[in-house]
C-alpha cells in the first residue's frame, strides 16, 4: 500500500498542491525572465546583476527563516513568502527602471536558478511537512513534495511556448505576453498563499 497517498493528512497535501503551483509559477518565470529583460534593453550584465539580486534576496530571507522563522510563525511567513514574489512579478510587468527591477528581484528572491528556485518558504514547507505525518512515511513525503516542485517547475518551463504562440495566434505584441505571463506568476504565487 506503499503507492496509496491516504495516510497524508489535509495539511500536507495543501502543502504539496502549493509546492507544485508555486514550481509552475518558477518553472515558467525562469526560462522568461532572461528574455524579457533582454527586450526591455537591458545588457548582458544587467540581467546577470537582476538574477544575482534574486538570488542574494533569496539567501537573505533564507537566513532570516533560520534565525527567527518560528518565532514570527511558520503560516504566516509562508504567506508573506509568498505575496513578495507576486508583488515583484507585478513590478517587472509594469516597469522597465532597472533599481526598481533590482530591487524587487531581491525582496520578491526571484531566484531562477535551475527552474525550480530555491525559495525561503521551502524550509518552512519542509519543516512544516515533518509534522503532518509519522516519522516512518517521511522519506515518502519528502518524495511526493520534490516531485510535485519538480513536476511543476517543468510543466512551468514549457509554458515559456505561450508568449511567441500568442503572439503568433492572436497579433498580441512581444513585451505584453511576457508581462501577461508575470501577472499569471503573481496570481500562482496569490493561490500558493491561500494553500497556506
Amino acid at each position: 500500500h506503499r503507492l496509496s497517498l491516504s495516510w497524508m493528512n489535509r495539511d500536507a497535501w495543501l502543502i504539496l498542491v502549493a509546492r507544485g503551483v508555486r514550481g509552475l509559477g518558477q518553472g515558467s518565470v525562469s526560462v522568461l525572465v532572461g528574455i524579457y529583460l533582454h527586450l526591455l534593453g537591458f545588457s548582458p550584465i544587467q540581467i546577470g546583476a537582476f538574477l544575482s539580486a534574486g538570488l542574494a534576496g533569496a539567501d537573505f530571507f533564507t537566513l532570516i527563516v533560520a534565525l527567527i522563522g518560528d518565532t514570527l510563525g511558520r503560516r504566516r511567513l509562508l504567506v508573506v513568502f509568498t505575496l513578495m514574489p507576486a508583488g515583484a512579478a507585478l513590478v517587472l510587468a509594469s516597469t522597465d527602471n532597472f533599481l526598481l527591477l533590482a530591487a524587487a528581484a531581491f525582496l520578491g528572491s526571484l531566484s531562477v536558478a535551475g527552474g525550480g528556485g530555491v525559495v525561503p518558504a521551502q524550509p518552512l514547507e519542509q519543516a512544516s511537512l515533518a509534522d503532518t505525518v509519522s516519522p516512518d512515511r517521511r522519506t515518502d513525503l519528502y518524495a511526493v513534495y520534490n516531485i510535485m516542485g519538480i513536476g511543476g517547475a517543468s510543466l512551468g518551463a514549457l509554458t515559456a511556448l505561450l508568449p511567441p504562440l500568442s503572439q503568433s495566434l492572436f497579433g498580441l505584441a512581444e513585451l505584453s505576453t511576457y508581462r501577461i505571463m508575470f501577472v499569471t506568476f503573481a496570481v500562482l504565487e496569490a493561490l500558493t498563499g491561500l494553500c497556506y
